[in-house]
């Protein structure tokens, strides 16, 4: 077994643990507040995540290698959502204002969908490299970053 065997598989473990830590929340019925639903989502997020990175690691040809990449990006843009809005409302009460964090994450979704991922190379081992657009990678890592700062702040 080599790096990139443990790299194909090693996501799936991820994806495991986060559904089921979210399904723990739904078996202990946890999910009457904002406060439970955001931690809920983000699990839910995370391990679809996980799940695209799989996929994407262990995809057949490019056309799904660049769906996969595509899927994965977004659920860690949508996570870095529910993660934020999770330490918002766990420190306070939930507010309108809160959802302009979801319009900025459409945008970023929408962006990103348009230009980030040019394309995808194969690597001899079978491993798939993401080509991304560097302008839209940086304005998607710089949301991320910006949103997990603010959690971590937050709290």
């Amino acid at each position: 077994m080599d790096i990139y065997d443990l790299l194909r598989v090693l996501p799936l473990a991820s994806a495991l643990t986060w559904f089921v830590l979210a399904a723990l929340q739904v078996y202990r019925d946890r999910i009457h507040t904002w406060t439970e639903t955001f931690f809920l989502l983000s699990c839910i997020f995370a391990g679809l995540y996980a799940t695209w990175d799989f996929l994407f690691f262990t995809a057949g040809d490019p056309n799904f290698a660049t769906f996969a990449g595509r899927m994965s990006f977004s659920s860690a843009i949508v996570t870095s959502l529910f993660l934020l809005l999770f330490t918002l409302v766990y420190i306070d009460r939930m507010r309108r204002a809160y959802w302009s964090f979801g319009i900025l994450t459409v945008a970023v979704l929408i962006l990103f969908w348009s230009f980030g991922l040019e394309s995808v190379n194969q690597l001899s081992g079978g491993l798939w490299i993401p080509v991304f657009n560097e302008t839209v990678l940086l304005i998607v890592l710089a949301y991320i970053g910006s949103y997990s700062l603010g959690g971590i702040v937050n709290v």
